[in-house]
C-alpha cells in the first residue's frame, strides 16, 4: 500500500477539465475532394471489365464499399489481385 500512497499526482490534471492541448477529433474534416472527382468519373460510361471475373468484381465492390467502375479500375491497376485491390481502395 505504501507504494500506491506515495504516487505523486503533481502535474497531472485528472479532473478532465482542461483539454486545450487536443481536440478529441473535433473539427477534423475528412478531405473528400479526390473522392468526389472519382465519383464523377463513375457516373458516366461503363468501364471495360474484359479479362475480369464478375465474382472478383463483386467481392471488391462489397469489401471496399465502392462502385463497380472503381472495383474494375482497382483490379486492373493491381493485375487482378483481389486483396491488393481492396487494400488500395480502403486507404
Amino acid at each position: 500500500m505504501a507504494a500506491q500512497d506515495s504516487h505523486d499526482h503533481a502535474g497531472h490534471d485528472h479532473s478532465g477539465g482542461d483539454h486545450s492541448g487536443h481536440d478529441h477529433g473535433k473539427g477534423k474534416a475528412i478531405d473528400q475532394g479526390e473522392d468526389k472527382k472519382d465519383d464523377e468519373e463513375d457516373d458516366g460510361e461503363e468501364v471495360d471489365a474484359t479479362g475480369l471475373e464478375d465474382k472478383d468484381i463483386e467481392l471488391v465492390m462489397t469489401q471496399a464499399s465502392v462502385s463497380r467502375n472503381k472495383a474494375v479500375k482497382a483490379l486492373k491497376e493491381n493485375d487482378n489481385d483481389i486483396v491488393n485491390s481492396i487494400m488500395a481502395l480502403s486507404i
